[in-house]
């Protein structure tokens, strides 16, 4: 029998079966590197590739746009989330209603962080824009809306001003700031199910009391006058942050450029989670 034709058993054992989405980030060993410092480097990595691929010239936002804000903001929710074992460890269904909230919630942050010093544009991770005007930016051809159309989107456009922009140009909020946000909000879970990480309490506790010490810490030496006050107005933006996940879902029922039909399946599948 010629040895070509002899097959070798696989010795390898079992695979490891698909994640649910992608390969998630390889995990490092906390040690003592700090969990938000390694967090900011994604999250600066996440910055470049919004400003490599945002518009040339300012333009008013179309659907196209607020659906594929939705997908870069679940995209990088989804690899935030994976430097916290307990996420990792969820079912696929358990994962997909945690992105529900936190992926959309990665939208405000990094939108609203974009639109400090802003001047009366809400703007978007790609360069766009949305303006309390309804039709401010849109070509003269374009039909004119209805009354109700346009107060639904005043409403919203405002109430993203007043609740996120607002409060993050008062305090000049800074990026170790909103990647603590951001792990905060996932550590201190209000998501459509509850306790979800309930198999693992321990765990997010531990990595929440982690992110509560890294960030005091941080507060204290970069504002060592008005730290205690400045945590304290952070933990008040984790409310207005979930405000405004809230206000998004209810303003899709309402809203052309967010009506979540109109979105490709990949957005819908976290949006009806």
């Amino acid at each position: 029998m010629k040895k070509s034709a002899v097959k070798r058993r696989d010795c390898i054992g079992p695979r490891r079966p698909s994640p649910s989405y992608s390969d998630p980030p390889i995990l490092y060993p906390e040690g003592e590197v700090h969990l938000i410092d390694r967090l900011i480097k994604i999250q600066n990595r996440n910055f470049e590739n919004h400003k490599e691929l945002s518009v040339s010239c300012p333009r008013r936002a179309t659907i196209s746009d607020v659906n594929k804000m939705f997908k870069w903001s679940f995209n990088n929710a989804i690899e935030w989330a994976s430097q916290f074992d307990p996420f990792q460890k969820l079912t696929n269904e358990a994962q997909k209603c945690v992105l529900s909230e936190y992926g959309v919630a990665f939208l405000v942050i990094d939108q609203g962080f974009r639109t400090v010093k802003s001047n009366g544009c809400w703007i978007m991770q790609n360069g766009t824009y949305l303006h309390s005007d309804y039709h401010y930016g849109q070509a003269e051809d374009v039909m004119e809306a209805d009354y109700k159309c346009l107060r639904n989107h005043f409403e919203f456009v405002t109430a993203l001003q007043i609740g996120i922009q607002k409060p993050f140009e008062a305090m000049d909020i800074d990026k170790f700031e909103i990647a603590a946000l951001k792990s905060l909000l996932l550590v201190t879970p209000s998501f459509p199910k509850r306790n979800i990480f309930s198999d693992y309490q321990e765990r997010m506790t531990a990595l929440k009391n982690k992110c509560f010490t890294e960030l005091m810490d941080y507060l204290s030496i970069h504002y060592p006058e008005t730290h205690v006050e400045r945590f304290g107005s952070l933990m008040l933006i984790l409310g207005e942050i979930r405000t405004a996940v809230k206000m998004i879902y209810n303003h899709s029922k309402v809203s052309d450029l967010f009506d979540f039909r109109k979105f490709d399946p990949y957005v819908r599948s976290f949006l009806s989670a």
